[in-house]
């Protein structure tokens, strides 16, 4: 690890100001890299979330601001999709941050995806939720043009 008189020598700081101002460039450089160390374990919905927050707006002035439809906001920050890359550099405008910071985040949890084959079925075999009556063979069969056999406009 590099010494702190060592570091505050380095030609960057020379002749710009007194060793105390250094030592307040150095301990602010070491908290922002600390905040961007925890910063970048949350998720870009995290991360919209604290920004709206420390800004003091509501989803919906969000939304407005940025020119958005509340539930795309909704979406994006409870992770359930990603926004694009206009929305994002609007969203970025509105929280006056930079695009890369807004970017620079931890991917989302995956998604634990259920075996279809594993959910819980009702009496005869249909997946629990779905209608009784709502089976293939309840639709009304499409009937071929009787002159033509062909569906849809005639030729």
């Amino acid at each position: 690890m590099i010494q702190l008189k060592t570091y505050l020598s380095i030609d960057i700081f020379s002749g710009c100001c007194s060793e105390a101002d250094r030592l307040q460039l150095l301990l602010s450089e070491l908290r922002s890299s600390a905040v961007s160390k925890k910063v970048s374990k949350e998720t870009l919905g995290q991360r919209l979330q604290r920004l709206r927050r420390e800004a003091g707006l509501t989803q919906a002035e969000v939304a407005e601001k940025s020119e958005q439809s509340l539930p795309n906001l909704r979406n994006w920050e409870g992770d359930h999709r990603t926004p694009g890359l206009w929305s994002a550099l609007q969203l970025s405008r509105v929280f006056g941050v930079s695009l890369e910071a807004l970017a620079e985040c931890a991917a989302p949890d995956p998604k634990v995806k259920r075996d279809r084959s594993k959910r819980p079925r009702q009496e005869g075999g249909r997946p629990r939720g779905r209608p009784k009556g709502s089976g293939a063979s309840d639709k009304p069969d499409v009937k071929a043009d009787a002159d033509t056999g062909k569906r849809g406009r005639n030729s």
